[in-house]
């Protein structure tokens, strides 16, 4: 049987159903999704079937406002957007208005699914806010608003707050079940033409997290470029769609994730109960963790780059963490040398008498430096990403 959708029917129909409830009752609201594609709403304005199980008889006219592709600050910038989208002949906003009017004494559901985009986040775009919801309070037109991002935040929660039409309802869209995981795969199969074991579907959805955006792409380098899996989990290109899925968060949401990563407990916010509520996030006994382990690679990879060594408290540390005991004590002296010489050249006979003292020559060995180095190098990649020690022939060792 061919599927259809990247979503499964149960849970199309259960978001579709929702937003129905809505436009039936005349209201407007919100919705929450992580990612850029609108929820299937293409799909859903098109769906004259299921238009007509929900509102009977009774006409409909949904119309996309995609502000993210059309490049618009202004309302009268949305009039020349809507008059395109609808092939009216209205030419100003009166006229407009008048086309709204005359639907509502036909009985006529009118509803905007606005994509605002990331310019409509701020301050100057208030007007176009205010403009739905004053085509709400006059002709009863149903607005509902996508963002990707959590506008639940002080600084954009106001730009639509004033206004508690937008307040009626409020959906939160979280990362997918395992089952809308494994029919978006095969969705996207069938698209390409490909076949693959379930098997290995499921193990894409589960290091994935169900993230579209990380399921497309890791498919596609297993499923298309037939890079064995094990590989496909370490391709760079996982790591870039990584960044921009990290990058949706705000920098109070990253922070959060940097430090569940980290093993630290983080403190009670609106930012947590956003990823948590978005299934970013979870929380079992106490104990919060990341639910997408590519992106916990990422940020796991990340975190080791940025982390300085040095020594604190006699301790040496990797950024704020204690590291002191992954090493013995002459590799503590090698290690307590390199940071507090570092950015400068540490030479053979330093690290020497460092080991050995002032006779160090009665124990001199190159390959003994050599191997206490490699030592310390294999320890230190399990911390930091870089090779920390550099060799430089003939002058010694740096800390880089």
């Amino acid at each position: 049987m061919r599927i259809q959708s990247p979503l499964t029917k149960k849970t199309y129909l259960s978001f579709a159903a929702k937003f129905c409830q809505w436009i039936k009752r005349r209201e407007c609201g919100f919705f929450l999704y992580y990612n850029r594609a609108p929820l299937r709403i293409y799909e859903f304005i098109n769906d004259k079937t299921l238009q007509k199980k929900f509102f009977s008889a009774k006409k409909t006219q949904f119309v996309l406002i995609d502000l993210d592709n059309y490049l618009c600050d202004s309302v009268d910038g949305i009039i020349t957007y809507l008059k395109e989208q609808l092939k009216e002949k209205f030419v100003n906003r009166q006229n407009f208005e008048k086309l709204l009017e005359s639907g509502g004494k036909k009985n006529t559901f009118f509803a905007f699914f606005i994509i605002p985009g990331e310019k409509l986040l701020t301050n100057e775009c208030k007007d176009i806010y205010h403009y739905f919801a004053y085509l709400w309070e006059k002709y009863q037109v149903s607005t509902i608003i996508h963002f990707n991002t959590n506008v639940l935040r002080k600084e954009t929660f106001s730009l639509f707050s004033r206004k508690p039409c937008y307040l009626q309802n409020r959906l939160n869209v979280p990362l997918y079940e395992s089952y809308d995981g494994r029919n978006f795969c095969k969705f996207l199969l069938e698209q390409w033409g490909l076949k693959l074991d379930d098997q290995v579907i499921d193990i894409i959805c589960r290091k994935s997290g169900n993230h579209f955006s990380l399921v497309k792409k890791l498919l596609h380098l297993v499923a298309a470029d037939k890079i064995p899996l094990n590989k496909a989990l370490k391709d760079p290109s996982i790591f870039d769609v990584s960044a921009v899925v990290f990058s949706f968060f705000s920098p109070e949401e990253q922070q959060i994730i940097k430090d569940i990563v980290a093993n630290r407990i983080p403190n009670p916010s609106q930012e947590r109960d956003y990823l948590l509520s978005m299934r970013f996030i979870k929380k079992e006994n106490g104990h919060f963790t990341l639910s997408i382990p590519l992106l916990e690679n990422y940020i796991k990879y990340k975190l080791k780059e940025s982390l300085q060594l040095g020594i604190k408290e006699d301790a040496i540390v990797a950024g704020e963490v204690n590291i002191d005991t992954l090493f013995t004590p002459k590799e503590k002296t090698v290690m307590k040398l390199l940071i507090s010489r570092q950015p400068h050249v540490v030479n053979r006979d330093e690290l020497a008498n460092a080991l050995w003292g002032e006779k160090y020559d009665e124990f001199y060995s190159d390959w003994a430096i050599d191997q206490l180095v490699s030592r310390l190098r294999k320890k230190l990649r399990k911390v930091i990403s870089k090779e920390p020690i550099a060799t430089l022939k003939r002058r010694g060792f740096v800390l880089r």
